[in-house]
Formats: C-alpha cells, sequence, structure tokens
C-alpha cells in the first residue's frame, strides 16, 4: 500500500472505529469511468445493485485562482478500511462533478480525492448508508512555499504515562496550526513541518485527523517530518510516540524548529510531577473531566531546546506502570479538548488582561463540565469562522468583530473557569 494510500486508509480507520493493525499490506482497487460499474477486486464482497449518489462542486479558494474545469475526480470505495472500487470522472466548466448508481451497503464508506496543481485534497469520509445522496464539495487552493503564512499557535505535549515494561513515558502531542493566507502551504525542498522530538523518541504513531494531512510522514536526525499541504485556516496534527528513562526521574529536551506562539507540557493532576527552569506554571486545566498540571513558555526561541523533568516515576521493570487517559489509541477525543485549551491559552497570552468581560459572562454556567462543554464549541466556532474567511465568504470586517466576540466569551468562560467572574481579577 503506498504511503498516500496509508494515510486515506488511517482517515477510515478512524471514522469506521476500527483498530489500526487492520491495514490491508497492498490493495489494487479497479476502475471506471464516471459512474456504474466497478471492476470486480480479488476477495472483496460483490457490490449490491445501489442507487448511491456523489455529486459536489470543485471550487477554488484562492481569490483569481486557476480554473477548475476538466480536473479529474477520483472516488475510492472502501470496505472495512481496505479500498476496494475506484471510480473516475472529470469536473465540468463549473467545476460539478457526479457518480451515480454507487453500491450503499453498510460499514462501507467513500473518499472524493481531486488533484490541482500537483496536489490531492480530499472530502471527509462519505457513509452512502445514512444518506443514499450525498454532497461532497472539494476546495482547492493556489500552491505557495512562503513559510510566512504558517504560525504554530501552540504545540501540547501530554505526558499520558509511564510504561514500566519497555522503560518509557507515553507522550501525546497535538500542534495546532494556523495559515493566514488564501493558499495551500506546500513547504520547502519536500518538507512542510519540521518538529523536533526529544532524543530517543520511538515508535511514532500519527492520529488521524480530519482537516489534516501528515503526507509521507518521516522521523529524520531528531525531527519528525511532515509533507503534506495545510489549507488555509486553523488544523490540529496529533502524534504519540514513547521516551525511554531510567530510574524514578526523566528529563524531556523540547526543542522549538519554527515560530511557535505558546509551547505546555501536560500531566494529569497528582500523578507525577513536571518542572522546568523555562517555563512557567499555568495552574490547571479541567480537559473532558480530567484535571491536568500545565507549565508552559510563550513565544519560545526558535532552535533553542527546554528541559522539563519529570520525577516520581515508576522504576522500569516494576509492576506500576501506568497508563493515562491520552494513551495512544484512544487519544484522538481528548485530544481535540487538549487543542482547544492549548489554543485558547495561546491567543489570551496575546491579549491585554486589563480588556473587560462581555456581559455574556454574568450568564455562564458554574459547573466545570458545561463551562468546557461551552468553550469547545466556542473553540470550534472559532476555527470555522477563521476557514469562512479563509474561502473569502466573509469580509475582513465582519470577520475581526465577530471573532472578537468570540474571543471575548472565551475569555470570560476562562475566567469563570478559574473561579473569577469578573474581569481584571
Amino acid at each position: 500500500m503506498t504511503l498516500r494510500r496509508s494515510l486515506v486508509a488511517l482517515l477510515v480507520a478512524l471514522a469506521l472505529m476500527i483498530p489500526f493493525t487492520a491495514l490491508a499490506e497492498d490493495a489494487t482497487p479497479g476502475v471506471s469511468e464516471g459512474a456504474a460499474t466497478p471492476a470486480a477486486t480479488p476477495g472483496a464482497t460483490p457490490p449490491a445493485t445501489g442507487d448511491g449518489v456523489i455529486s459536489g462542486t470543485v471550487k477554488n479558494g484562492t481569490p483569481g485562482g486557476g480554473s477548475v474545469a476538466g480536473l479529474e475526480v477520483k472516488l475510492t470505495r472502501y470496505q472495512e478500511m481496505q479500498p476496494t472500487d475506484e471510480y473516475t470522472t472529470t469536473t465540468g466548466e463549473d467545476g460539478s462533478y457526479r457518480f451515480e448508481n454507487l453500491p450503499v451497503n453498510e460499514g462501507e464508506g467513500y473518499i472524493a480525492t481531486v488533484r490541482y496543481q500537483g496536489y490531492d485534497y480530499y472530502s471527509s469520509l462519505l457513509l452512502l448508508s445514512d444518506q443514499p445522496q450525498t454532497t461532497a464539495d472539494l476546495t482547492v487552493y493556489e500552491p505557495t512555499d512562503d513559510p510566512s503564512v504558517i504560525e504554530i499557535a501552540s504545540r501540547g505535549v501530554i505526558i499520558a504515562g509511564a510504561n514500566t515494561e519497555v522503560g518509557a513515558l507515553e507522550i501525546f502531542e497535538i500542534v495546532s496550526l494556523d495559515n493566514s493566507s488564501d493558499r495551500a502551504y506546500v513547504g520547502q525542498n519536500g518538507t512542510v513541518l519540521r518538529i523536533p522530538l526529544p532524543p530517543g523518541a520511538t515508535q511514532i504513531i500519527q492520529q488521524p485527523q480530519s482537516g489534516f494531512n501528515f503526507g509521507q510522514l518521516r522521523y529524520e536526525d531528531g525531527y519528525l517530518i511532515t509533507t503534506g499541504l495545510i489549507t488555509p485556516g486553523s488544523h490540529d496534527a496529533m502524534f504519540s510516540y514513547l521516551v525511554p528513562y531510567q530510574g524514578t526521574k526523566a528529563t524531556l529536551e523540547i526543542g522549538t524548529a519554527q515560530p511557535t506562539d505558546a509551547l505546555s507540557v501536560l500531566i494529569e493532576d497528582g500523578t507525577y510531577n513536571i518542572s522546568s527552569p523555562s517555563m512557567q506554571d499555568a495552574g490547571t486545566a479541567n480537559i473532558a473531566g480530567t484535571v491536568y498540571h500545565v507549565i508552559s513558555a510563550q513565544q519560545p526561541v526558535v532552535g533553542d531546546v527546554i528541559a522539563v523533568t519529570v520525577d516520581g516515576l515508576p522504576k522500569p521493570g516494576s509492576t506500576d506502570t501506568d497508563r493515562g487517559p491520552l494513551y495512544a489509541g484512544i487519544a484522538a477525543v481528548v485530544g481535540l479538548a487538549v487543542a482547544g485549551v492549548l489554543t485558547f491559552q495561546a491567543v489570551r497570552a496575546r491579549r491585554q488582561p486589563a480588556e473587560a468581560a462581555s456581559d455574556a459572562a454574568h450568564d455562564l454556567p458554574d459547573d466545570p463540565e458545561s463551562l468546557e462543554a461551552e468553550r469547545l464549541a466556542l473553540a470550534a466556532e472559532l476555527n470555522k469562522l477563521d476557514e469562512e474567511r479563509a474561502r473569502g465568504e466573509i469580509d475582513e470586517e465582519t470577520y475581526q468583530e465577530e471573532r472578537a466576540e468570540i474571543v471575548e466569551e472565551l475569555r470570560a468562560i476562562s475566567l469563570r473557569m478559574r473561579g473569577l467572574k469578573d474581569s481584571g481579577a
């Protein structure tokens, strides 16, 4: 299986909740033109006589961008995470496309792909068993290799637990990215992101996340390197790895290779201790019902290395192995909550603390779970607003006004979560 297909299969696995270990080593889908009868794939379930329809429009999200007429759109059918059939068609003058007579079965899905300027753009997983006639619009962008359009809003390093069987810390990371341009950032010399990992990092696993494409992920000279393009708007990259340790104390050396607004290290409160001479204690954060101790550094120097000490660990070889709630295989949902907290902390750090909270603060609930749910909803709304701006769907004045309102509400929630009901406290 090619690396590109492996990425798509991982996304399918996440959507269908199928273990990643079930990935096939090789699959050769059959191809048909436009709609009807796909070529049979050995071992595949015979296609049902379906009435499924997937249609949509390919749009160019870059103002003044090139034509989307005559582009090839490929539709891949998945059965239990394995690609079994492919269908192709081309877009019309207005970018529209349509696939008809598609098999409709439970447990199956489709992904539409369009290639523009040498880069692939994917739809989400489409389940026709839920909606036999589905629309899947695709947005392409003009490419750019200007690194100034990319900003790392936050990088969160979560110590999820200690595995004494192998003598290693289990680490989960969330990198929240912003592409402020109206173009897709494609990197330079085959590299889009360079993320330095602590020395000795092993068993690196990408965590599939809708909207972010790792591309041909690789690990070279201590750096995690991604090659997938980054479209306009906000995105979260998630991955996990192990870092070996000895005794009851470990030192993580965390470097920065690209401008980063906020670097945070989190650990479940009451488990082990974390400290760093270069980071400030940021207190605790309630994330999906679990309280984490947080230390952070604002705008760390590019090229610098920050040392974080973790002590109180169980000795390797003991029976005290602990796997926290963010262990790699179950991290995706909680990871999104962490990403929202870290991004909000980065936004808040850039704002003047003397700004007044909005009147909405008086209507906020007091219980942590309700506050967290409201905060996550606002964070999602902020991401959506950024995407609308990137697609040119709202003007700059409206964007700034709505964004200011959302951020103000987020700040009010943050104050309430700290037990403060008035601004400036």
